[in-house]
């Protein structure tokens, strides 16, 4: 699949009505790779195999026309190619679409950049942790508090003045559609991070499942100016944390005509949840083995035998 596409200049302005060179860098490019192109003044270019590239993936067919032809890629490598036009505006930009024949998915990036007379260009984006294939999402336990951040670097010396905004919309790993929702736009709004570079999510915040958190950044001195990238995040369980007895071991003793009750499912703590279900995690078949030691007296023979018991505590990844 393609993922983690990016478009850049390499910081080199041009003036108008010169060619200048734009790179798609990208995940997994290949012979099966395709490029579709939209420009500001609404030129489009396809790039690819003309057999293979000439039909659009489904998700975009609705909001795009199709080439009418389709170039070869210049100047490929492993995960970048290259391609050059004139422009003839003050700000221009383009959108990128790639995908290949073996997927329906399409990865998809934006660009604006002025020309050499304006002295500012986009900002570039990094993430500290950058995982842009669903399926290699990064991995959080529900019980912890996380945060997700970006390097901004700022082009523009005009004025350094701008605006961040993060965006989260929850995914499906089958489809590897992402969507937002009415909770998670108003847990954006009520996060105070979500205007800065590094967004901090509490513990408990979001339930299990694969989220995709974009960023955002555009110069005040021109909003056309404006650059997103986004990375994916999967909530999984936490680890349930055993208890047998209500005191943990202080109320283990020897002595005659002593009984002992275990009762994991009543002690035992889930910090995803305010209260622990025996039943839950009906899933993972995660296993608890506990070991029993009982001492015996015979004489002077003191035999240890070691018995076990098995208890099975199940996961159920619904569980709130």
């Amino acid at each position: 699949m393609v993922a983690g596409l990016t478009i850049t200049d390499r910081n080199i302005l041009v003036p108008a009505n010169a060619q200048k060179t734009l790179i798609a860098m990208y995940q997994n490019f290949s012979s099966l790779s395709c490029l579709y192109i939209k420009y500001s003044d609404n030129v489009i270019e396809c790039y690819g195999n003309s057999a293979r590239c000439s039909i659009l993936p489904t998700d975009i067919t609705p909001q795009l026309t199709s080439c009418t032809a389709t170039q070869a890629f210049v100047n490929q490598n492993s995960s970048a190619v290259s391609f050059v036009r004139t422009f003839n505006k003050s700000t221009s930009w383009l959108y990128a679409y790639a995908w290949n024949e073996l997927t329906s998915v399409t990865a998809q990036n934006y660009f604006a950049f002025p020309l050499a007379n304006d002295n500012c260009n986009t900002p570039s984006i990094e993430f500290q942790i950058y995982t842009p294939i669903i399926r290699w999402a990064r991995q959080i336990k529900r019980s912890q508090a996380f945060s997700v951040n970006a390097k901004t670097i700022l082009n523009c010396s005009k004025s350094l003045n701008n605006t961040k905004q993060w965006s989260i919309s929850q995914c499906n790993l089958e489809t590897q559609r992402c969507q937002s929702t009415a909770y998670l736009r108003q847990l954006v709004l009520s996060t105070t991070s979500s205007q800065t570079s590094e967004i901090v999510i509490q513990s408990l915040q979001l339930p299990y499942g694969y989220y995709l958190f974009n960023y955002t950044i555009s110069m005040n001195y021109r909003t056309s100016f404006s650059a997103s990238s986004f990375t994916y995040i999967q909530i999984i369980p936490s680890d349930i944390q055993v208890n047998l007895l209500s005191n943990g071991t202080s109320m283990v003793t020897n002595g005659v005509a002593q009984s002992l009750l275990f009762q994991p499912g009543v002690y035992s703590i889930d910090p995803d949840s305010n209260y622990f279900n025996p039943e839950v995690r009906e899933n993972t078949n995660n296993e608890i083995f506990i070991y029993l030691f009982l001492i015996f007296r015979i004489g002077h023979l003191h035999t240890i035998v070691e018995s076990m018991v098995h208890h099975r505590i199940q996961d159920r990844t619904d569980k709130n």
